[in-house]
């Protein structure tokens, strides 16, 4: 499982969940329990040790404990699971119902107002690909604006909303603790198959499956497969176990520490510095009054706030989800949780949310629409019509690239729980494996499927 544990928390905030210690520990507990577990309370461990940590060095700590009637070191985790999730009930009922408006709203604005698809794999890749055309092309910095806001909102949620979910495995028989070793190799195979395969779980599974794209279908199907096949077959009795699984004596390597907290910041203030000149940016004037150039550039420079907007709610959404959160991702692809009670549909009701409001937004796209009315949008609602379009993929070319390079992508998802959306939320909220391992073993992976892609279009020509 893994668990955002914000162990560098603010001193005003330190003086918060000192006062209040029951209330953090409700909050951080709220998603966990609304996968509906039958004895979640090794998941409840695991956060008690977090609001334990922040709060020992209090020097009232056990006066503060025992005025709750709770004491870390006698507690009984079954009998605190039923007072936690009677308090938090309410919480539980609504708070997928709000993250699927969030995650499908970030899809919705950006194919809305810009034309552009929410694929994480692909906006991410083009930084690893062609960073100088990213940076200098007015056309892609919107995705500087998406990448941007996103880390923002990272650390902010990270920080100041006590966030859980992100890179810290648990000891216990439901949950799973990838090693070093299995986060290298799953960076690896995810950068490979979603650059072979064209997307992930963003790009084919909301956007796509939301446009009815028959590549999509195919490519979810892959993918599921694949990782619910992994999911369910590898346990302590295969021969890599020892190999891509660690110990729970492992667990204060995954924690964040100054330094990996340090990089994240460092990602987060390279991206606002890159994003900044891009927003003062002035508009050229024309040459000519038939030049149309300072149109295509009014439309770039259009495309920032809402790629923002769509950056920060798809980072809140994510967090709020537990999609960050490699207990949700295993809990789902593991079908044998539904013989021993710990399956958890979580996933599959936050996709299909994501892809029904998507659905939504697409009927109001001129060429995508299955309900016929006449307030469809021939060009995306911040672009000036004069050159502005929809970069709606069409290609419904059912390919051995897209098979395999699903599949390999649903390998590595169900080795190491992250796809590239979580993965780089978990990467700014500063935990080590995902930053030192996972992603340079994904920019390797998508270098590579690249690599091959035009040593495959070289032999056809």
């Amino acid at each position: 499982m893994l668990i955002n544990h914000n162990l560098q928390i603010p001193s005003a905030h330190h003086r918060i969940i000192s006062i209040f210690p029951l209330s953090i520990i409700i909050s951080s507990t709220s998603n966990i329990l609304s996968s509906h577990y039958s004895e979640p309370c090794a998941d409840l461990e695991i956060l008690l040790l977090k609001a334990y940590t922040i709060t020992k060095s209090h020097p009232n700590y056990d006066e503060l404990y025992s005025s709750i009637g709770f004491d870390w070191r006698i507690a009984d985790r079954c009998v605190l699971r039923e007072s936690i999730s009677q308090t938090s009930n309410i919480h539980i009922r609504t708070s997928h119902h709000i993250t699927n408006a969030k995650r499908s709203s970030s899809a919705a604005i950006l194919l809305l107002f810009n034309g552009d698809i929410l694929g994480a794999s692909g906006i991410l890749s083009s930084f690893i690909l062609s960073p100088r055309e990213t940076l200098t092309n007015t056309a892609n910095h919107w995705k500087v604006s998406f990448v941007s806001s996103f880390f923002l909102f990272t650390k902010l949620y990270v920080n100041f909303a006590a966030a859980e979910g992100s890179a810290v495995p648990e000891n216990d028989s439901m949950t799973t603790i990838v090693s070093p070793l299995g986060y290298t190799i799953a960076g690896l195979l995810v950068g490979f198959g979603t650059r072979l395969g064209n997307g992930c779980t963003s790009g084919h599974g909301i956007c796509g499956l939301a446009r009815l794209s028959k590549r999509s279908f195919v490519a979810v199907a892959s993918f599921m497969t694949s990782g619910l096949l992994f999911a369910t077959f590898f346990d302590e009795k295969s021969i890599f176990y020892k190999y891509l699984r660690a110990g729970s004596d492992t667990l204060s390597d995954s924690l964040p520490n100054s330094n990996s907290a340090g990089i994240g910041y460092v990602m987060l203030y390279l991206a606002l510095g890159a994003t900044i000149p891009m927003w003062m940016r002035g508009t050229p004037k024309p040459e000519s009054p038939k030049d149309t150039s300072q149109d295509e550039e009014i439309n770039n420079q259009r495309k920032l706030l809402p790629a923002a907007v769509s950056g920060a709610l798809f980072s809140v959404g994510l967090a709020i989800s537990g999609m960050i959160n490699s207990s949700k991702i295993y809990g789902f692809l593991d079908a044998k949780g539904l013989s021993n009670g710990t399956y958890d549909p979580t996933l599959i009701t936050v996709m299909g949310g994501g892809v029904v409001v998507s659905w939504i937004s697409y009927q109001f796209v001129d060429r995508f629409n299955i309900i016929k009315h006449k307030n469809t949008l021939s060009s995306p609602l911040s672009q000036k019509k004069s050159c502005g379009k929809f970069g709606v993929p069409t290609n419904q070319t059912l390919d051995l690239n897209l098979i395999v390079g699903s599949a390999i992508f649903g390998l590595g998802w169900g080795i190491g729980g992250l796809c590239p959306g979580p993965a780089i939320f978990n990467a700014v909220a500063g935990y080590p494996h995902v930053i030192y391992r996972w992603w340079p073993a994904f920019c390797v992976g998508t270098y590579c499927a690249q690599q091959l892609k035009k040593h495959q279009s070289k032999s056809i020509k």
